[in-house]
């Protein structure tokens, strides 16, 4: 109920919103359609309330001596941010606030839509071009007094706008000025007491590699040191960093009562490196990385788990000459080899060939960086791997598509090998998909190897 509670509160917070709380609550175990509704909820709570009784709030308090300024500047924005939605959005003005209010999914939050709607399409402002049309004056009725000079437009006149959008548009500067530092204090309180329960128990390490890139990681201790069962070495994905996959470090650490290691890849999080390395150099890092673990650790098994990117740092590195005490790999969405997942990009967002941008961009990788797209090869290091692998990938993954796990899997001839395929999750989804049963499979997996029932 606690995490619940949290997850409600993240989801109040502006800009943070929906892709905190869901991600929180992912990374915490917690189901995810409950953790959607939660999230929806709090998200939308606070909006009836500031949309109803903002405006009349602010009318009342625009003349009072201390907060009058305030109160008018809130108003003229509110006013001034109704005017802009109205000149672009035309007839769909409320449409565009159905969509953009009433819908929290499809921009941050419902209080922030902002913009302004024309109740009076024909009528045009002054530098558009036009005139507005003007009424056929009915039979019998005079004339209207003349208001202007003759042989001069005439004045256009601003009508008032529909409460909708000025309220709208209040809505969303207070929205971001009062409810912003209370519920900012609320996830501070909340990120305070997740950190306060992480104290002592991470600790920072860095190194510095051969070509003289400061490289770090955070690690931990099995939840009871005295009884762990082994050490995982967690490895994230593109763009990514060692925060990302803590659902990963909460299932090892917690439910298999593992030690482990998060490295930040060169380039990503609080590693230093000149490029992404797709896994290929990533993947000696990685074994240096392990070596550290086992100095610290002192034990005999350790286990090598990689999502999207870092699957793929798993599998280059599994036809390596490694260490006795790295026994197991776990690849979860890793691609077949850099080049494929380029020419897949490649043709997916941009539809183009492979040749001849990816042929000269790996000659430039190839003299710049030292190694090739061809050459990042998963499939030709599980050729040379004779170590246990486990593979998981989801059967709706369009990024990394799942036909790159049914090359990798038969390019694996030596060991044992297992193949799960996760129906409905997209990349790197398939752990939030169903936490239950991927956990069920690591762990049955790596138990297996423990007892000697696999090798």
């Amino acid at each position: 109920m606690k995490k619940y509670l949290i997850v409600f509160l993240i989801s109040m917070v502006p800009l943070i919103e929906l892709r905190g709380a869901i991600p929180y609550a992912v990374g915490f175990g917690l189901p995810i359609v409950p953790s959607i509704i939660v999230s929806v909820i709090g998200n939308m709570l606070p909006v009836p309330f500031i949309f109803l009784f903002a405006r009349r709030i602010l009318e009342w308090g625009k003349d009072k001596k201390y907060i009058g300024k305030f109160f008018t500047w809130c108003l003229e924005k509110g006013e001034k941010g109704g005017r802009k939605l109205e000149e672009k959005a035309g007839r769909g003005l409320y449409v565009a606030l159905l969509l953009f209010v009433g819908i929290p999914l499809v921009r941050g939050h419902p209080a922030a839509g902002h913009g302004r709607l024309d109740r009076h399409p024909r009528r045009q402002h002054p530098g558009h071009g036009l005139q507005e049309k003007r009424p056929v004056r009915p039979p019998g009725r005079p004339p209207r007094r003349r208001d202007h000079a003759p042989g001069v437009a005439r004045p256009v006149r601003r009508h008032r706008l529909p409460p909708i959008v000025t309220n709208n548009c209040i809505t969303m500067t207070l929205k971001r000025i009062i409810l912003w530092s209370a519920s900012l204090l609320l996830a501070a309180n909340c990120l305070t007491g997740c950190l306060a329960g992480a104290k002592g128990i991470f600790k920072d390490i860095t190194r510095t590699d051969p070509d003289g890139h400061k490289l770090h990681a955070v690690y931990a201790p099995a939840k009871d040191p005295a009884t762990a069962q082994g050490t995982a070495i967690v490895v994230h994905g593109y763009t990514d960093n060692h925060l990302v996959f803590m659902y990963l470090v909460r299932m090892y650490r917690d439910e298999f009562n593992y030690n482990v290691m998060v490295p930040d890849l060169q380039y990503f999080g609080y590693s230093e490196g000149e490029a992404a390395q797709m896994g290929w150099l990533d993947r000696l890092d990685v074994e240096d990385w392990a070596a550290v673990a086992h100095d610290i650790f002192k034990d005999d098994f350790t286990v090598v788990h990689g999502v999207s990117m870092g699957a793929a740092t798993a599998m280059m590195m599994s036809g390596d000459d490694l260490p006795s005490y790295i026994r197991a790999f776990v690849e979860d969405c890793g691609y077949s080899s850099a080049w494929d997942q380029f020419a897949h990009n490649l043709k997916d967002s941009f539809h183009l060939p492979p040749f001849p941008i990816l042929n000269s961009a790996s000659i430039v990788s190839k003299h710049r960086y030292g190694w090739g797209f061809k050459e990042a090869s998963s499939v030709n290091q599980l050729a040379k791997c004779d170590r246990p692998m486990l593979f998981i990938h989801g059967t709706e993954d369009d990024f990394v598509p799942v036909d790159h796990v049914f090359k990798n899997y038969a390019a694996k001839t030596h060991g044992y090998k297992e193949l799960v395929l996760v129906p409905g999750a997209v990349h790197a989804n398939s752990y939030a998909k169903d936490p239950k049963n991927y956990t069920w499979r690591v762990k049955y997996f790596l138990d297996r190897i423990q007892s000697g029932e696999i090798k």
